[in-house]
């Protein structure tokens, strides 16, 4: 921390050296002082805005602006020289203020002051993902947590990851380690928001999450929101269709092919927990770790109703999970084998009927169909027979969230100097994590048990 205070304390005295080097530049000349406003008022805003430009530019400021305010009909040069200098004091001061908000949890004033920031810099990329940082923090804490900041939070989220993969960029990317860190931190945080309300799309960004070049990558928080998304999704959608069309009716292609397909979701559950607890184990962390033993427990439900309720091989499937591609896109639906015609045959005047069979009879499917459209299927690394009838027992999914470490975002208390650049947050090397809670987040992972048709 104290490496971080003395980068601060450099920068902000870099900053003030550069804005005094260009006051200097756009200084009026010393000989065209006596054309400065004759209203004693205006003389004397001038005066305060000069003598504590360098050595109280916080003073300077207040000066200043009053002075832009009070005498618009003063000499042009002198307006102008002190309108650039109070422009360019507010943009620093509110980006060092958002900071400070950030730092201190105050999310609300945080938000108003980077709507206030992105009124004048739509195109900022530090703003937007600093902000989108701010909703991920509200969102993650807990009985603390403002939900309706959640709204403008994914606003800002896209329009962060819309900037960046149209070719904009920051600065520095702090506290996240580089571009790509921040593009991986922007969809996990876009999937938390949405999880409750849209949980395929929020699949969709903790995959992507997983997929980026970034921290995300490896914790365990990520992939365990991935098995929450689709058991909250896919599985859930499936699964009420399935008791709609099919439940306590005779087996027929189409639910044969409609149960076939909730399988692929459960492989991908399956797939996604065990990349949750293999992350846990490999991070040696007290706090992830501790969430192994309730991550288990729904991972075995479900991977032994896809193995005929044997838990044989699970281990090794774990400890391989991470060398194994992301399943990604949508799930494929499976379509259903017709019937085969009745063929009736007269030979020597006897008749034969021959009714051609589609394989053995398998047990009533228990979860729902699917109009996704075509990927690859995943395997869980045990056997794919036919499951049981038996559908794992109902269970509310945890929507606990795994304590991890949190960015310092610590800013100086001291008033910005005054530079074009936005002041910079506290540089850590810690990746962010989310806050540590268990309750769910504020955006929800959404209610209800694990379905059970």
């Amino acid at each position: 921390m104290k490496k971080v205070n003395r980068l601060l304390a450099l920068t902000a005295l870099l900053a003030v050296c550069a804005l005094t080097a260009v006051a200097q530049d756009a200084q009026p000349a010393a000989a065209a002082a006596t054309a400065a406003p004759a209203d004693k008022q205006c003389n004397d805003l001038y005066a305060r805005f000069v003598d504590n430009r360098k050595k109280d530019q916080k003073v300077a400021y207040e000066a200043g602006r009053e002075y832009v305010e009070k005498c618009p009909n003063a000499e042009a040069q002198y307006v102008t020289y002190v309108k650039k200098f109070v422009n360019e004091y507010g943009k620093a001061s509110r980006k060092f203020d958002l900071g400070k908000a950030i730092d201190e949890k105050k999310y609300a004033d945080a938000f108003a002051l980077a709507k206030q920031i992105v009124a004048e810099e739509p195109e900022d990329v530090r703003t937007h993902v600093s902000i989108s940082y701010a909703g991920l923090m509200n969102a993650t804490a807990g009985a603390t947590s403002n939900p309706a900041l959640n709204p403008e939070a994914i606003n800002y989220t896209r329009q962060a990851i819309q900037l960046i993969e149209s070719g904009k960029t920051a600065e520095e990317w702090r506290p996240f380690a580089s571009k790509d860190d921040a593009l991986g931190w922007l969809h996990y945080t876009l999937g938390v928001l949405t999880l409750k309300e849209a949980p395929a799309e929020a699949t969709t960004h903790f995959i992507k999450s997983a997929q980026a070049q970034s921290a995300t990558k490896t914790d365990p928080s990520t992939y365990y929101y991935i098995a929450t998304g689709y058991q909250l999704g896919d599985y859930k959608r499936m699964s009420d269709e399935y008791k709609v069309k099919y439940a306590d009716k005779e087996e027929t292609p189409e639910s044969k092919a409609a149960f076939e397909t909730v399988n692929q979701v459960m492989d991908r559950i399956v797939d996604a927990y065990a990349r949750a607890i293999a992350s846990a184990r490999a991070s040696n962390k007290p706090e992830a770790q501790a969430k192994v033993t309730e991550w288990m427990k729904e991972l075995a439900e479900f991977y032994k109703f896809r193995n005929n309720n044997a838990d044989a091989g699970l281990e090794p499937f774990i400890n391989g999970i991470m060398a194994k591609p992301l399943p990604s896109g949508p799930i494929t639906p499976v379509v259903p084998t017709p019937t085969a015609t009745t063929e009736t045959t007269t030979t020597g005047g006897t008749t034969s009927t021959t009714t051609p069979t589609t394989g053995g009879a398998t047990a009533t499917p228990t979860t729902g169909a699917t109009t996704a459209t075509p990927t690859t299927t995943p395997t869980t690394g045990g056997t794919t027979a036919t499951p049981a009838t038996q559908q794992p027992a109902a269970t509310r999914p945890s929507t606990a969230q795994p304590s991890t470490t949190r960015p310092s975002t610590a800013q100086p208390t001291t008033s910005p100097a005054p530079t074009t650049a936005s002041p910079k947050p506290a540089p850590t090397t810690a990746s962010p994590k989310p806050a540590p809670t268990t309750a769910s987040p504020s955006s929800g992972t959404g209610q209800g048990a694990k379905p059970k048709p």
